[in-house]
């Protein structure tokens, strides 16, 4: 893969030989300075991924939004597990009340009554560039995923999902 292209993984399952993975690929503004793309653009495409080298994030303190308490309950067991500092909200408006500077991700379900998760996602990137956002979701829309990585999203993983691809 070019140095001047970012790539994102999302894994649809525990990593392992021969897991399927989906990349979405944004061109990087290097990319674009030195002319391989006028536009940000996204592309999807399905590739084998070595389980040695899962995409995971660098846990802080972690927020996670979800109208869905089993989600909750088992991101809250993980995180007692592996001794990180997890706060909850079953509600978006809820979360957001919660983000402050020593938040570095937050954990966001797409389809929330109320506030969704693009909205929600929308005001973390304006008002707390720092948090990185990790969109959780039902939802294996592509589109959804391509607006959620426009949106300024860190991933895009569809649920069920196993909280250690996620979290180290």
């Amino acid at each position: 893969m070019s140095a001047a292209v970012s790539a994102r993984r999302h894994y649809s399952q525990i990593p392992g030989p021969r897991t399927q993975s989906r990349v979405y690929q944004r061109n990087s503004a290097a990319a674009r300075a030195i002319g391989t793309s006028t536009t940000p653009t996204i592309t999807r495409r399905e590739v084998d991924v070595d389980a040695a080298k899962p995409n995971r994030l660098t846990i802080g303190n972690v927020l996670a939004i979800d109208d869905d308490s089993m989600t909750l309950r088992a991101l809250q067991s993980h995180a007692k597990r592996n001794a990180y500092r997890l706060q909850t909200a079953d509600s978006a408006e809820s979360g957001l009340r919660l983000i402050d500077e020593a938040t570095a991700v937050a954990l966001v379900n797409l389809r929330m009554p109320r506030l969704n998760g693009f909205e929600c996602l929308k005001y973390i990137r304006r008002n707390h560039p720092h948090v990185q956002v990790v969109i959780l979701t039902g939802s294996t829309e592509t589109d959804d995923a391509v607006e959620a990585m426009r949106a300024g999203a860190f991933q895009f993983v569809t649920k069920p999902f196993d909280p250690k691809q996620l979290l180290v």
